[in-house]
């Protein structure tokens, strides 16, 4: 539900732009050409009067604004699809030691589980699809073609929604201190730690113990990495590195809090088995940071 109402937030902002910036904007003369890291179209007009890669936000603002909204829906929507699909599968594998007797179960998603990293990967999946999927249907139909002459493309995606790794992670943090999702390690005793390190919070069986605060940790760590993304949009724009570096930062504190978690999870090599996927997270996003394929930008 809170991925959703952030995607229908990201569409009501695209549509906005395209009111109050493009429509009375004139078109941009020119050759178009693809703007480094973005993945826009935009005119070697623009691309001399911006000599760094990273794009300003007006710029960034008013080529977005021009993005039919369908697009923006539909990337949303197979986002979201290929997020609760590969979630899923990926909490049912983590917790296969409980689903392989309990199969039935597997695809509950309104019983709850969903694994960020599945759930990472699947959104870019449907992502990518969503884009393929409209360049298709651009290429065969003429009017299709004419309509979009800004194709939201995978790298648009990626520069635009870095900053809602974080965010997304902060508020699922604010659920699990609710709903024990994620608990702590239980400690022996509350006065031989300093406040608000540990606290005594229930776990997903509903047990109230002294247990390290991992919701803090996750909120505040999410708090901060979400901080650093608006303010490198603000000071160099939009990139699609960004959302790379966000990854990686959040599975480097997703694998810190894995350190003193106790909710029970398969073990690869004496570590907990999403421990070991936060760092494949960490040398994917930190590949992304510093090098970026052409396929991918």
């Amino acid at each position: 539900m809170l991925v959703s109402f952030l995607c229908v937030i990201t569409c009501i902002i695209a549509r906005g732009l395209r009111v109050l910036m493009f429509e009375n904007t004139q078109k941009l003369g020119g050759r178009n050409a693809d703007c480094d890291g973005l993945g826009v179209r935009c005119t070697i007009k623009d691309m001399k009067n911006n000599l760094s890669p990273h794009l300003p936000l007006p710029l960034v603002s008013r080529r977005l604004a021009a993005i039919p909204l369908s697009a923006w829906v539909d990337t949303a929507i197979m986002a979201l699809c290929g997020a609760a699909l590969f979630g899923r599968a990926g909490h049912v594998a983590l917790q296969w030691d409980y689903f392989a007797a309990h199969l039935d179960e597997a695809w509950r998603l309104n019983a709850g589980g969903v694994d960020w990293h599945g759930a990472a990967l699947g959104g870019l999946i449907g992502a990518w699809i969503a884009g393929q999927i409209r360049r298709w249907v651009g290429a065969r139909t003429r009017q299709e073609r004419a309509r979009h002459a800004l194709p939201l493309r995978f790298a648009t995606v990626l520069a635009l929604y870095a900053p809602l790794v974080p965010l997304i992670a902060l508020w699922t943090w604010i659920g699990c201190a609710s709903s024990g999702c994620a608990s702590g390690a239980e400690v022996d005793t509350l006065a031989n730690y300093p406040a608000l390190i540990v606290r005594e919070l229930l776990d997903v069986y509903g047990i109230v113990a002294p247990r390290w605060n991992t919701p803090l940790f996750g909120i505040v760590g999410s708090t901060l990495i979400f901080a650093l993304m608006v303010g490198l949009r603000w000071r160099r724009g939009a990139h699609a590195r960004q959302f790379w570096l966000a990854l990686a930062l959040t599975a480097a504190l997703m694998l810190a809090i894995g350190t003193v978690r106790g909710d029970g999870v398969g073990m690869i090599r004496g570590l907990r088995a999403d421990m070991v996927l936060d760092i494949g997270a960490i040398i994917i996003g930190a590949m992304g940071t510093v090098w970026i394929p052409k396929s991918l930008s």
